[in-house]
């Protein structure tokens, strides 16, 4: 192929990419919900808004992922404003760089036709789990491609230390934006490594050094990010609380309190199907990669690893991984980075058919349409949920008067707070009432308290509010989870911020009171050390819906023997 030649079909390429970005972003923001989730979203936004005032990630507030999305989206805040435009924005910039690196992935492997089928049905999950999702997703997706594929020539030679120093840099990063899952992929690509050393190489010195280089540098790149990172944290916080956020408590407490049984279909949930169709797809992957390497091992050592077995044998072992990892909250969100490089790897094979058994072929056509199938299930869930909350983008922009918010809460949208500065975004009406109470009850150096009317039993809680009046929480336990707040030792510790920061105002809300699972989490430890406190220091004001707001009792109200 002449220069000119190459050189046209690389700039045809790049604006193809270029086109599907932009064409990507729009889908995105238009698919995307209006109405917030309280839960994990709020974690997010409120945990972000306390990092930019100062305050340190463990340390001074409990939360179990990576820093690097709070910081990133804290200096965007920075330039732009606190809002949830700004959130959603990053979090669509990050997915449709997703779906643009999954196109330019399997483009690589795969002719046009394959590589857009790949790219459609792995967008078509995204919008079915949710494309607005917690920015850390979509971030920690990016750099599991990205660092893959620049380990993958491994297996057809040695690894250039540039190259190999940069993937370590990615996994780092992607360890900054979810610590479990980042040690997962770094772990599965020294497995990788080894494997591909131990394929090209023979005799044991051989294998030990070309071990120690690749590996080597490798672990270099992720140590410049992962070292200064954890020296900064040391300098101004203890070990112990890093530790016991990601390392005691989950060890402890997080299995029981967290995990779910594999879900039961019916109707309404047929996309949690997927639970059970990429434990086979991923057989299929898998064996196939083992049974090619290990079959050229023993008859043609010295040949190169086609780069597309290496690609199968890398995504799958990732895709198990993150299969493995969400098992403990099974379910078609949860296994949202298992489903996408399953979807590459099997087209990756559907490319290549001719070269398997009709047998093996039918199992790949089979995978393939159950993983459309039920992308197009969750996608179709998500439209009706939200139908049901007249919280669809493309419907607002179309016909605002239709969706939510509906009189006599209009006046959301033009209330300059943080959900609906540059776009309209909502939550349930209870709670924007609620917002509204503390935002014109409260000063901006105000702390408040939003948590459940009881606190022996622990599901979920609120930590939109927060984020939504600009008003920092009153202790460190803002991010509730089970076994952790209702119990007594934690209640000490928050009855004393409580003591300490004394909010003029605190929220009850009871939106999870009748959420159970069969877990821990619907277990009640009988501990109401903060209940009473509340009680006895804290008098009802004002009620709306499932949202309860107290005040707090004059010095003379204060009920005899409490604080």
């Amino acid at each position: 192929m002449s220069q000119a030649r190459r050189s046209i079909l690389q700039r045809r390429d790049l604006w193809t990419y270029v086109l599907l970005f932009a064409v990507s972003l729009v889908v995105f923001f238009l698919c995307n919900s209006r109405m917030l989730n309280i839960y994990d979203e709020g974690i997010l936004l409120t945990g972000t808004m306390r990092v930019m005032h100062g305050q340190v990630i463990h340390r001074d507030f409990y939360y179990i992922y990576g820093p690097a999305p709070l910081y990133l989206l804290a200096g965007v805040f920075k330039l732009f404003g606190s809002s949830v435009l700004a959130e959603r924005l990053v979090t669509l910039i990050a997915n449709a760089g997703l779906i643009t690196s999954l196109y330019a992935l399997e483009r690589r492997l795969c002719g046009r036709m394959t590589a857009a089928v790949a790219t459609c049905i792995c967008a078509i999950w995204m919008i079915g789990v949710g494309i607005e999702q917690v920015l850390q997703v979509p971030l920690f997706a990016l750099t599991m491609l990205w660092s893959t594929w620049l380990v993958l020539p491994v297996f057809q030679g040695d690894l250039r230390r540039r190259r190999a120093v940069a993937a370590g840099l990615l996994a780092g990063f992607g360890t900054l934006c979810r610590y479990d899952y980042g040690a997962g992929l770094i772990a599965c690509h020294i497995v990788l490594l080894l494997l591909a050393v131990w394929w090209r190489t023979s005799g044991a010195r051989r294998s030990v050094a070309a071990t120690a280089s690749t590996l080597g540098s490798y672990l270099l790149g992720a140590a410049i990010l992962l070292v200064p990172a954890a020296i900064a944290y040391l300098a101004v916080a203890p070990l112990h609380d890093l530790l016991y956020d990601i390392v005691i408590y989950t060890a402890k407490y997080y299995r029981i309190a967290r995990e779910l049984p594999f879900p039961t279909i019916h109707a309404g949930s047929m996309d949690e199907f997927i639970a059970y169709v990429l434990p086979p797809a991923l057989g299929l992957c898998a064996y196939l990669a083992a049974f090619f390497m290990l079959g050229r091992r023993r008859s043609e050592e010295k040949q190169a690893i086609p780069d597309w077995v290496g690609f199968t044998l890398a995504f799958t072992l990732i895709a198990t991984l993150m299969y493995l990892k969400a098992v403990v909250r099974i379910g078609a969100g949860s296994l949202y980075l298992s489903t996408v490089p399953c979807v590459l790897v099997t087209l990756v094979l559907w490319s290549r058919r001719k070269r398997f058994s009709p047998g093996y072929r039918a199992g790949l056509a089979v995978m393939l349409l159950l993983l459309l199938v039920e992308g197009v299930f969750a996608v179709l869930n998500q439209k009706v949920l939200q139908q049901r909350q007249r919280a669809s983008t493309l419907a607002w922009i179309v016909s605002p008067r239709k969706e939510a918010p509906l009189p006599p809460l209009t006046g959301w949208c033009k209330d300059p707070n943080p959900i609906t500065r540059g776009f309209c975004y909502i939550v349930e009406d209870d709670r924007i009432r609620a917002i509204e109470f503390l935002e014109t009850q409260t000063h901006p150096g105000d702390t408040i308290y939003v948590g459940p009317p009881r606190h022996d039993r622990i599901f979920a809680n609120d930590n939109v509010t927060y984020f939504a009046t600009q008003r920092l929480p009153a202790t460190r336990w803002s991010h509730f989870d089970p076994f952790l707040q209702n119990r007594a030792d934690i209640q000490r510790e928050m009855i004393a911020d409580l003591e300490r920061n004394r909010p003029p105002y605190i929220a009850l809300d009871s939106t999870f009171v009748g959420s159970h699972e069969p877990n821990g989490s619907s277990v009640s430890t009988g501990v109401h050390l903060l209940d009473d406190y509340i009680a006895a220091n804290y008098q009802p004001v004002k009620k709306f819906g499932v949202i309860t707001i107290l005040e707090r009792r004059s010095t003379e109200d204060i009920l005899p023997g409490k604080p």
